[in-house]
């Protein structure tokens, strides 16, 4: 199983844009690096049931539906997410619930 790599412009924490584009250039292309590699691996082993998940797509997808999928902000993030009590006590720390 294969996982390519979502894009990092629409996190919250991605800089700004002229490291958003870098970060994105750089993605794309290991993104179309492991699409070869895959490709490679499926035709010299045919026996192998190999399955490659676009997460870059899929993750767009979501974030376009955010509001449909029940999220209320997909544009800040709450430092104190690392807090051991977070998903149970997340409005202690002044942030936002993630989805409901």
């Amino acid at each position: 199983m294969f996982f390519n790599v979502p894009a990092r412009d629409r996190s919250p924490g991605a800089g700004n844009q002229e490291q958003r584009a870098k970060y994105n250039g750089i993605i794309k292309t290991f993104n179309s690096v492991l699409a070869d590699h895959v490709a490679k691996f499926q035709s010299d082993h045919p026996d192998a049931n190999v399955i490659s998940i676009d997460a870059f797509t899929l993750f767009n997808e979501y974030l376009d539906q955010a509001k449909e999928l029940g999220f209320k902000d997909i544009s800040s993030f709450c430092p104190n997410s690392t807090a051991s009590d977070f998903n149970t006590n997340y409005e202690k720390y002044g942030c936002l619930a993630p989805y409901e």
